[in-house]
């Protein structure tokens, strides 16, 4: 319809007009919208965030967020979440000990394993 103007052009603010960028932020925030020009946008001061002191937040203590992203990064399954913690948590308690210092570890002694326990069989058919 001619002269029908949007809600949005209507009640647009002269700095949103002038603006290139607006930042929304979440409403929990009670921060207004932020509108910048190309120029504000690219300008990024460190200086004005302080630091974060505990960057592991929400979780507990870092170690709980460390072991949270290997959890993640490896896809473990529930099951094989818990078996892990209870492992984590018996060797805190002294009740158990694990030597592995790296990956290689393991695997030599996967191989020592696989050598003592697999056995080989050759077998010939003669037609």
């Amino acid at each position: 319809m001619p002269g029908n103007t949007s809600s949005a052009s209507v009640h647009a603010s002269p700095l949103a007009a002038q603006a290139d960028f607006k930042t929304e932020f979440h409403p929990r925030c009670n921060k207004p919208p932020l509108f910048q020009s190309y120029a504000e946008f690219r300008h990024h001061n460190c200086q004005q965030q302080p630091p974060i002191k505990e960057p592991w937040q929400p979780f507990s203590c870092r170690g709980d967020f460390e072991f949270a992203e290997i959890v993640l990064e490896a896809g473990l399954s529930k099951a094989q979440t818990n078996k892990l913690l209870s492992l984590i948590a018996r060797i805190s308690e002294g009740s158990a000990k694990v030597t592995f210092k790296n990956e290689d570890d393991l695997h030599h002694v996967w191989n020592q394993a696989a050598m003592q326990l697999t056995p080989v069989c050759n077998y010939f058919i003669i037609l």
